[in-house]
């Protein structure tokens, strides 16, 4: 998904579609560059905002003022060492996290 704005600078994500409920999709989302609030902006523009987000869009907030963003693993070079960081967290087990889902 590419969005494009004057003066603005460029991202880049991709995604796919997890599970279906009735009102809401869980995503699997790949960022290939990592602006700020990136997931939360593109989503909100294309009509699907993040639940619970109040900031772009979502229509209530969730129990506890939390949104379902959840960052599932992350990779990346140690800016010393040089050696690849691999930092995976399950997501948590309440609410519509629990759902069982299979990467």
């Amino acid at each position: 998904m590419k969005m494009s704005k004057i003066n603005s600078k460029y991202g880049s994500l991709t995604y796919r579609k997890i599970k279906t409920f009735d009102n809401y999709c869980k995503i699997e989302v790949d960022l290939i560059t990592g602006r700020h609030h990136q997931i939360r902006c593109n989503f909100s523009k294309l009509g699907y905002p993040i639940l619970g987000d109040l900031k772009y869009g979502s229509k209530r907030s969730n129990k506890g003022g939390g949104i379902y963003l959840h960052s599932r693993e992350i990779n990346f070079i140690h800016p010393v060492s040089k050696e690849e960081i691999n930092i995976k967290a399950a997501p948590p087990i309440s609410g519509l996290w629990s759902t069982p889902t299979s990467y």
